[in-house]
């Protein structure tokens, strides 16, 4: 008797639970993996846009996940903390997503991302005050664009 956006949000969530995007801060899946997994969210959310009950878990969701895209986590940083280069890895899954899925709002988000990147010579310190204010900034601003777009 349960609805079927229900089910279908209890299902994205059974996958969360058993195979988590990050565990204690390091990231479990590869950029492309985390690309994709934001993809079929994304798809579900504009499928079931109008259903109230799950919107703001929906919305926290999807934001979480471009949070993650956008920033990585403590322990799998998009920059190299000594280095202070942007992945390679993450620039090349993000490119090949961004062709492949270049009408979704993570497309679009992740092409914002890489002229913000490209803007910085794709690198940034994680301990200059400013520039790592303003990649916070620009990602904060990605995270809120694309949960808007994802609604639209």
């Amino acid at each position: 008797y349960i609805d079927p956006v229900l089910a279908g949000f209890y299902q994205l969530m059974a996958k969360e639970q058993s195979a988590p995007m990050a565990t204690d801060t390091v990231l479990n899946l590869s950029w492309e993996e985390l690309a994709q997994r934001t993809y079929e969210i994304e798809l579900f959310i504009k499928e079931n846009k109008d259903y109230q009950p799950i919107r703001d878990d929906l919305t926290w969701i999807y934001g979480n996940y471009v949070n993650a895209l956008v920033m990585g986590t403590n322990e799998t940083p998009i920059f190299d903390y000594k280095t202070h280069g942007f992945s390679e890895a993450a620039k090349t899954a993000y490119a090949a997503f961004i062709n492949k899925y270049s009408d979704s709002a993570t497309a679009w988000a992740l092409t914002e991302y890489f002229t913000y990147l490209n803007s910085i010579g794709f690198t940034m310190d994680y301990n200059d005050k400013i520039s790592s204010k303003l990649f916070f900034d620009t990602c904060d601003w990605l995270v809120s664009e694309s949960g808007k777009r994802v609604f639209q």
